[in-house]
């Protein structure tokens, strides 16, 4: 697993495609041109790397507009 046991970990290896392919080719040795179940493999693990960075975007809008509804509560006043 090299190390990478989370989402979190795994979305922030690099910040492009281009780059965590470089990451597979120097620090994994995977050469995704030797062969095409190899080249699928890393468009695979591509796939999942884009939808985990996007997993994580959506979790920090959720904890931003959490945190906007919060302070609009707390800014609000009872009149009562």
């Amino acid at each position: 697993s090299q190390g990478f046991c989370t989402l979190e970990c795994f979305a922030n290896l690099e910040e492009s495609k281009s780059a965590l392919r470089g990451v597979f080719a120097k620090d994994f040795g995977v050469d995704c041109s030797s062969d095409l179940t190899i080249r699928k493999k890393i468009a695979l693990l591509l796939c999942v790397w884009e939808r985990a960075r996007t997993q994580l975007n959506y979790q920090e809008r959720n904890r931003q507009d959490a945190k906007l509804v919060s302070q609009h509560r707390a800014g609000q006043h009872s009149w009562r």
